[in-house]
């Protein structure tokens, strides 16, 4: 008898099977939106047209490391596009790679979706949730690039290197009273 030598899931994490349930849930992202996006992108979204999508279509190497969420929704009642919410689920700053690194790749899966099924091509929001030990350090890619080479800021070589920005709701930085008014749903406080 052969032994099946299968890799543990990152989704055996309690945080991530928790994440995955609560945001499965169009009520909870909505409560979680509220507080999380900025008034000005808030006033323009519709909530209400919320639509949790089916993630299958992220190829065999997204898959394995994909343990998050994404939303659609309408963008401006006169304005009928559609905007992805990419909730990305973080226990850990990553050192290694900057978080856009990974964020891009999802980005880039829902794009090649969109091409695929003939849809224009969508805004994509990614939404960081973070809740652990270290003080997150958010930066751009080309800070990153820039640190990284030692180049000084704005080189000529910035123009070159991909530039976009997450939405990050760092939990560990609230405290337990606070994380209870920016978001009224039980299940996210």
């Amino acid at each position: 008898m052969k032994k099946s030598s299968s890799k543990p899931s990152k989704l055996l994490n309690p945080h991530d099977k928790f994440f995955r349930e609560v945001f499965s849930r169009k009520e909870e992202v909505q409560s979680f939106l509220r507080g999380a996006l900025p008034s000005p992108l808030l006033q323009k979204i519709d909530l209400d047209s919320l639509q949790r999508e089916d993630t299958t279509y992220l190829d065999k190497l997204l898959k394995e490391h994909f343990s998050d969420v994404v939303y659609t929704c309408i963008y401006q009642p006169d304005i009928p596009i559609q905007v992805a919410f990419l909730l990305e689920h973080k226990s850990y700053v990553p050192h290694e790679m900057p978080v856009q690194f990974q964020l891009l790749k999802y980005m880039i899966g829902i794009w090649e979706h969109n091409q695929k099924q003939k849809q224009p091509l969508m805004p994509v929001i990614p939404i960081i949730v973070y809740h652990g030990k270290e003080s997150w350090q958010k930066k751009s890619l080309t800070q990153y690039f820039e640190e990284k080479l030692n180049l000084p800021p704005e080189n000529p070589l910035s123009r070159f290197i991909p530039s976009f920005e997450y939405i990050l709701t760092d939990l560990s930085a609230y405290p337990d009273e606070e994380i209870k008014q920016l978001f009224d749903l039980v299940s996210l406080q």
